[in-house]
Formats: C-alpha cells, sequence, structure tokens
C-alpha cells in the first residue's frame, strides 16, 4: 500500500519519525522500508473509520 497518501501532517509526521526511528535503532533496511509503509496504512484506515482526523 506505498501508493497511499497521507493527508494530515501530523499523520506525515509520525510516518517520517517512525521510519527515522528503526533506522536509529539498526534495523534492517527491508524492515525500515516496509514497516512505515503498515504504518501509513493504518493511518488510512483510522481516517476511514472516522476515528480521528485526517
Amino acid at each position: 500500500m506505498k501508493n497511499l497518501q497521507l493527508s494530515n501532517p501530523a499523520f506525515i509526521h509520525a510516518e517520517k519519525s517512525f521510519k527515522e526511528w528503526l533506522d536509529i535503532l539498526g534495523y534492517a533496511g527491508i524492515i525500515v522500508y516496509n514497516m512505515p509503509n503498515a504504518v501509513r496504512e493504518f493511518l488510512n484506515w483510522l481516517k476511514e473509520m472516522g476515528t480521528c482526523f485526517g
């Protein structure tokens, strides 16, 4: 789901910061790439469910 776009600035920041954190912790490149995509999918799901502002 890497084509999903986040519109909420807080969501964008959270995804970017999470990716940076994984990299700092030394996770493998595939994890640093894939996990933020999963977070983006989850954040989009929250927006679709009306759980939060997005």
